[in-house]
């Protein structure tokens, strides 16, 4: 008897379980009212019947459900145990009100068999299939009728008698309550769809084979109603979601056939077009960050506290007219720059003094006055030791910075 209370412990928890309202997503609490067949041996070699009753709580799944279940046992003839167990059923969805199911079982029961003779405690577990129907009176309650046989280690023994439960049958019925975020029993897509029928869907688009125009669909693509690939383009660059390496390219940019913007530079001067604000640089010109030629030394340069143009000096002067000429596009500041000698204010002023003659050369070789400007720095920015007399010599200079108009 002992032994037939555990059995029905690990039934009852099953049902807990399939009793959940058919409705995936959803949660259960319920009630079972159920008897059990016992099979006993050893110092009570006896078969007996008893009544359980239990509590439980389980959540629906996709494709089944599991839960758990806490109940009471007791017979006429002196058996009484308490259970918590364990299961999960695979639920057979269909489009009627009627739900079967499969599963298994696992209980722990904890059970005291009273007799005239002895009084015998016994504890173990009972483990085994189970099957049955529920029926959905509505959105929240459903009826569930099923049966369970257990095989059993449930034994206990005192100095003179041992007890074992072989095994238990078990038969109940059960009624629960759903709560959760399923507004109505859930059949899965494919039935909803094509009723009565295997859903076969080769290329996982959803669409079913028998509808799809497009049967081999890469997985991870959006599909229209035929099974056919969406060729959406959602930054408009011309190459279609599903083969855009780059998807969020800016709106007007050249493209290659990943979608990732082509990086143009056109002059070969390392800063891309769409940054460079000197677009036709010469080949082999230093440029800064913009694309523009770098502060350039024309090497031209004066004696000692002169700003007079030396004749060594105007074939530098010759070579830069052509190219201020040749590029109409773009303006020059011509920098003059004194050695370390004189004071701050004289070389700033005999700085500016060079520059100008400087840009009067190129104004009489044809340059257009509204290219040139000029400044003077003094003795900044040095290029040479300033306590060497050739240090002095090459710091006595011009520079030239050009920019596009």
């Amino acid at each position: 008897m002992r032994k037939k209370s555990l059995i029905i412990a690990s039934l009852f928890l099953v049902s807990a379980t399939s009793a959940i309202a058919a409705q995936v997503g959803d949660s259960i609490v319920g009630v079972e009212l159920g008897g059990m067949y016992t099979n006993t041996s050893g110092s009570s070699s006896n078969s007996n019947n008893t009544i359980y009753e239990a509590i439980k709580v389980g959540h629906y799944f996709t494709y089944g459900r599991a839960g758990m279940a806490v109940g009471h046992g007791n017979s006429h003839n002196g058996l009484e145990t308490n259970y918590l167990g364990g299961l999960y059923d695979y639920m057979f969805y269909n489009d009627t009100k009627f739900t079967p199911f499969v599963g298994a079982v696992l209980a722990y029961s904890k059970s005291t068999i009273k007799d005239p003779n002895f009084t015998v405690n016994a504890t173990g577990f009972s483990y085994g299939p189970e099957a049955g129907l529920t029926y959905e009176i509505n959105r929240e309650f459903d009826l569930e009728i099923g049966a369970r046989y257990l095989a059993s280690n449930i034994s206990g023994n005192d100095a003179q008698t041992i007890v074992d439960i072989d095994n238990i049958t078990q038969y109940y019925v059960g009624l629960n309550y759903a709560f959760g975020k399923a507004a109505q029993k859930t059949i899965p897509a494919t039935l909803q769809t094509i009723p009565k029928e295997i859903f076969y869907d080769d290329d996982h688009d959803g669409i079913e084979n028998s509808l799809d125009k497009c049967a081999y669909t890469p997985d991870n693509t959006e599909v229209d109603a035929n099974g056919c690939m969406i060729n959406r383009d959602d930054d408009q660059d011309g190459i279609p979601n599903n083969l855009d390496k780059c998807p969020q390219t800016s709106l007007g940019l050249n493209v290659d056939k990943n979608g990732c913007e082509i990086k143009y530079d056109d002059d070969n001067d390392g800063v891309l077009n769409k940054n460079d604000m000197c677009p036709y640089t010469p080949y082999g010109e230093r440029v800064n960050k913009d694309g523009c030629i770098e502060a350039k030394n024309l090497h031209i340069n004066f004696g000692r506290d002169s700003y007079i143009v030396q004749r060594e000096s105007m074939r530098a002067i010759d070579n830069y007219a052509s190219y201020l000429i040749e590029h109409p596009n773009y303006s020059v500041n011509i920098i003059g720059y004194t050695d370390s000698k004189s004071s701050i204010s004289h070389n700033k002023k005999l700085s500016l003094s060079r520059a100008r003659a400087v840009v009067k050369e190129l104004i009489a070789r044809g340059v257009n006055p509204n290219q040139l400007y000029a400044y003077g720095r003094g003795e900044a920015n040095p290029i040479a030791d300033n306590s060497t007399s050739e240090g002095r010599a090459a710091n006595r200079r011009i520079e030239a910075e050009l920019y596009k108009n």
